[in-house]
């Protein structure tokens, strides 16, 4: 009887192991996404602000790779600053690459899209 619960809970493990292993996968993925996500908006809020307090855009575009390195993330942004009468609107495009386990089959490429809207006081 001792041989058979062996024998059971071999199978039980080497169903439930795929199992648990993908969704730690799915978990860092998740996070990665997550923490992708935030730092981009972070760098269109700060963007859009100093493009709307001081009107430097090249300013605002340095700023807005400056966040992006110091994250951590690298490659080639989209920026767009749209200049309307009493806002400022920046929108990040940045696709982050991501390594994916050889289990997954494929590589992970995220597309997140960053928004921010700095409106202006009427004086």
């Amino acid at each position: 009887m001792l041989r058979n619960k062996k024998g059971a809970s071999a199978v039980e493990s080497a169903v439930a192991l795929p199992v648990v292993v993908f969704l730690i996968v799915a978990i860092i993925y998740l996070a990665f996404y997550v923490n992708t996500h935030v730092v981009v908006n972070h760098a269109a809020r700060v963007g859009a602000r100093e493009y709307g307090v001081h009107g430097d855009r090249d300013r605002a575009i340095e700023l807005i790779e400056g966040e992006l390195s110091v994250a951590g993330l690298s490659g080639e942004p989209v920026i767009l600053i749209e200049d309307q009468d009493d806002a400022v609107r920046v929108v990040i495009h940045y696709v982050r690459h991501v390594p994916a386990p050889a289990m997954l089959n494929t590589a992970g490429n995220f597309d997140v899209t960053g928004h921010a809207v700095y409106r202006r006081d009427k004086q």
